[in-house]
């Protein structure tokens, strides 16, 4: 097992008790471990044999996340250059079709701060020559209404009570902070009408923190690490019928006019891995069959259909 350097230690008194079982598919059986995340108390990244996915052995509780995400502590610099929210937010109109439903277009935006990547998004459907209206939904913690008048906030709290239907749902950087990440994903994908699409973009660094000696995954900001593996069963693993449309490295979070090193880096690391999946598209998904997977993040889109019978 490899080691990781520590963003932040959590202490042992604000961690759960550690588990050998997955926390987002439920699978008994023991996880590998990966790399080791934090020291006394030790905190390992491990990798679920059933859904692929890579968690932490330990989650933090409520009160240390809450410290953690406070406004006045936590500034994310996900997507932050406003050219950067421009390009991604094209991208998804891109990539993500939107489905021919009666009425406006309704999308609901999950962990979307203060509506950046939703208004972008809706700017660039409209330019794109969409013609219903779009109706903009954003959940987060410590909504500020002030935001946009144009979007309507939901506190997180109000999530759990959501029972509505939406055309398009956004996940983007977002999932790998939650505990509760197999719950939210469930009612996410209930929300959704069917042939609805979903776009998620998680962190997909355990490759390259077992490459780059010094690389630092950003626990415990980020609780679980979600590459093609745990994507192409999503869907199954949560209980739900529909297509993945697109499975690829993420799109880069950052523009060469604010950070030309990084952006450039990005883009090579990427590349080859984009060139993989659009050549050879059954390489990905398979454990250890994509043979480029020092990218740093991973998107996908999928068609949702409803739950499975």
């Amino acid at each position: 097992m490899s080691s990781a350097a520590a963003v932040q230690r959590v202490p042992d008194d604000h961690l759960s008790a550690p588990s050998e079982g997955c926390t987002i598919c439920g699978s008994e059986a023991p996880r590998r471990p990966v790399l080791l995340l934090q020291r006394s108390p030790d905190v390992a990244l491990l990798a679920c044999g059933e859904c692929r996915a890579l968690s932490a052995s330990r989650l933090p509780d409520a009160a240390f996340l809450k410290q953690l995400y406070a406004p006045s502590e936590y500034a994310s610099d996900l997507l932050s250059a406003r050219a950067a929210v421009r390009s991604a937010a094209r991208h998804i109109v891109r990539h993500a079709p939107v489905p021919r439903t009666p009425g406006p277009l309704r999308v609901l935006d999950y962990g979307g701060g203060d509506g950046t990547l939703s208004r972008a998004y809706r700017d660039a459907l409209l330019a794109d020559g969409f013609d219903r209206a779009i109706e903009l939904t954003v959940v987060d913690h410590f909504v500020d209404e002030r935001a946009d008048r144009e979007i309507r906030f939901l506190d997180v709290t109000e999530f759990a009570g959501l029972d509505e239907r939406f055309d398009v749902v956004l996940a983007s950087a977002v999932l790998e902070h939650l505990v509760d990440l197999a719950w939210t994903s469930r009612k996410l994908l209930s929300l959704c009408s069917p042939g609805a699409s979903f776009y998620a973009r998680t962190p997909f660094e355990a490759p390259l923190a077992a490459l780059v000696p010094g690389y630092r995954l950003r626990w415990p900001r980020h609780l679980h690490d979600l590459g093609p593996d745990f994507w192409s069963g999503f869907l199954q693993t949560m209980g739900f019928e529909g297509r993945l449309l697109r499975s690829a490295p993420s799109v880069v979070e950052s523009d060469f006019a604010t950070r030309p090193l990084r952006t450039a880096i990005a883009r090579l690391m990427k590349a080859p891995a984009s060139v993989e999946a659009a050549l050879l598209p059954d390489r990905v998904g398979g454990e250890g069959r994509l043979l480029w997977r020092w990218v740093g993040g991973w998107e996908v889109v999928l068609q949702v259909d409803g739950p499975r019978p």
